[in-house]
């Protein structure tokens, strides 16, 4: 029997007439927040219908089409449709590959810091931490704190504790989202798949709310009635739906915000890190990824939060892995190559990023004039700030020197060469084009205590409707350096028990 309890499974696209519908909580989207909220109501009596566009097997996981109008932002590859949503992605090695790094935001993650606007979640890091636990349940994971032995590592780089931390990330497979539902009448949800939603009609006082759409292949239409509506299908389609709403005139006070503070992880490889020796590469054995037991896990670099506080920067990790120079492109393949003439064929370990964006109001989501069968289409104009920039540079400069003073070897980095001394994003391989992304979409309906700061409230409920909530990573207010699923499954428990409190 599958763990997600379906009563009904309905292929839209396999309906000869239009399909109507009654719920008490309406799903759109059947990723990881999605799952998460519907598993976690599954506890009780309410009516659940979950709505994806895509299919529940593994066929069918085509995504949202966006344009790019700032950044070069490839909007399909973060917005698949069907079972598990993006997750889908996260094996990049087969199906026993290790999946999405896992790990908690921290603490001061979502606390207000000056040097950054717009920074500070309207909930503290103690009401999240309880669903973070949680999480460890629904993914059926036992909670592990460090579970690395010395056959692996000897021991932790010997870097200042007081400057550089040593971070545990832990794998999670897309396995346990993308297995498919069976309609075995397990419990009280309906699956409706291959089911685009075009627009919602709010719930009216005393009323339901109204999600409308059509089968993926233009067969038939299809209706829910529903009380509440939970938007789950991911950042880009989540702000579509907004920005529709708001365009029919039913999101007002909050309705600049819709789109707006569109964040991402830049990432990429920025250097060559030659070990000194043998000992210190076999303590860069528990950097790259590996498994320990039943665990798969690696470590990361970063940056003390009171370390960045006194720089005044937004979180950064470093990643350390072996690397030949065929592997890398451009200028770094060439500086790898350099540098293994230099060291007579040493192991060489390439120096990657992942840089936490701050928010950006120029950065955004919005309604384009270009269309499809889902409605109204929407272009991305992501950009980067010179405050990105100079976390980037200054965080690796910092895990530069340290590895070098330590006497842990020497860190070979790619010349800068614009007039600040850093790195612009005109010249970033000599491309912007160039830019990695992490495929972490953040903001564009971030959470706050007022509508004039944001779109949801604590609860991540729309501000003007009482019926239409948001789940994922759209809601973030800052997007810290982590990466994100883990803290989407955990936000997305905490609105399922808002969910049932209300219900």
């Amino acid at each position: 029997m599958s763990r997600f309890p379906v009563a009904e499974l309905i292929d839209a696209d396999a309906r000869r007439g239009d399909t109507a519908l009654q719920a008490d909580v309406c799903v759109i989207g059947a990723g990881p927040a999605g799952r998460a909220i519907c598993e976690r109501l599954a506890i009780s009596d309410i009516r659940v219908v979950l709505v994806d566009a895509g299919a529940v097997d593994d066929g069918d996981a085509d995504g949202l089409d966006a344009e790019s109008v700032g950044l070069r932002y490839a909007a399909s590859e973060v917005s698949a449709h069907g079972w598990g949503g993006t997750a889908r992605a996260w094996d990049d090695h087969g199906a026993d590959g290790p999946g999405a790094l896992m790990r908690a935001f921290e603490p001061t993650d979502l606390v207000p810091r000056p040097w950054i606007p717009q920074s500070g979640w309207p909930i503290g890091f103690d009401e999240l931490a309880p669903y973070y636990d949680a999480t460890d349940r629904f993914l059926g994971l036992e909670p592990v704190d460090d579970p690395w032995s010395e056959s692996i590592c000897q021991h932790l780089l010997p870097l200042p504790e007081d400057r550089i931390e040593s971070v545990f990330y832990r794998y999670e497979s897309a396995r346990r989202y993308v297995e498919p539902p069976k309609g075995d009448g397990s419990g009280g949800m309906t699956v409706l798949h291959h089911a685009e939603v075009v627009d919602i009609e709010p719930r009216r006082p005393g009323g339901r709310a109204s999600v409308r759409g059509r089968s993926a292949a233009h067969r038939a239409d299809f209706n829910i009635d529903a009380k509440t509506v939970v938007l789950a299908g991911g950042t880009l389609q989540n702000t579509r739906l907004l920005l529709t709403l708001r365009a029919a005139g039913h999101v007002r006070a909050s309705g600049d915000h819709i789109g707006r503070y569109f964040m991402e992880h830049p990432k990429g490889e920025t250097g060559i890190f030659v070990p000194v020796s043998d000992e210190v590469v076999n303590v860069l054995t528990g950097y790259d990824e590996h498994q320990e037991g039943d665990v798969y896990c690696r470590r990361h670099l970063t940056l003390t939060p009171a370390l960045r506080a006194d720089e005044q920067l937004s979180g950064y990790y470093a990643a350390l892995w072996p690397v030949e120079p065929d592997w890398l492109h451009d200028d770094l393949m060439y500086l790898a190559e350099r540098v293994r003439r230099r060291h007579r064929g040493a192991p060489l370990f390439a120096v990657s990023f992942q840089v936490e964006q701050v928010p950006n109001h120029e950065s955004r989501i919005f309604l384009s004039r270009s269309s499809s069968h889902r409605g109204p289409g929407v272009a991305v104009d992501w950009r980067l700030s010179e405050q990105d920039f100079r976390t980037l540079i200054r965080s690796q400069q910092i895990v530069q020197e340290e590895l070098q003073l330590a006497g842990l070897g020497t860190v070979y980095t790619r010349a800068h060469r614009d007039r600040s001394g850093g790195l612009d994003v005109a010249m970033w391989r000599g491309d912007p084009s160039h830019l990695k992304t992490s495929h972490h979409p953040t903001g564009t309906t971030r959470m706050a205590d007022d509508p004039r700061d944001g779109v949801v409230d604590r609860d991540c409920r729309v501000f003007d409707l009482s019926s239409l909530y948001v789940a994922g990573s759209s809601v973030f207010p800052t997007g810290s350096h982590i990466n994100p699923t883990y803290t989407i499954v955990a936000l997305a428990q905490r609105l399922a028990d808002h969910l049932l409190e209300r219900h």
